[in-house]
């Protein structure tokens, strides 16, 4: 059973569920359950992610290409020269749209 290391708890859960719903209720931020789409469009549960998870899906690809300001989807300079905040941004993913298929650590975005 898969392990998820967030904001210092260890949360138990089965393989392929839904990051976003394995996370203890209002965990991401100030955005509630209710402002939170669950499709990929938001933005709003995005996170850092260390670990085993499905692909990015398209919904992921596209809305962490695009420019967020009034939500925290953006992330690294991507400037390819290989520094921290290059390496973070290869690791985003939104919550709604991950599977854990592993043991995580998932830490809040900024």
């Amino acid at each position: 059973m898969p392990t998820i290391r967030f904001d210092g708890e260890r949360i138990e859960c089965e393989d392929g569920r839904n990051l976003l719903r394995a996370l203890p209720r209002g965990a991401l931020s100030s955005a509630t359950p209710v402002s939170l789409c669950g499709n990929g469009v938001c933005g709003m549960c995005a996170v850092t992610v260390e670990g085993e998870t499905n692909e990015l899906t398209e919904a992921e690809r596209n809305r962490l290409s695009e420019p967020c300001e009034d939500s925290p989807c953006e992330g690294g300079d991507g400037n390819g020269d290989g520094d921290e905040t290059d390496v973070d941004r290869s690791r985003r993913r939104l919550a709604c749209q991950t599977e854990v298929h592993g043991d995580l650590e998932v830490t809040m975005d900024e």
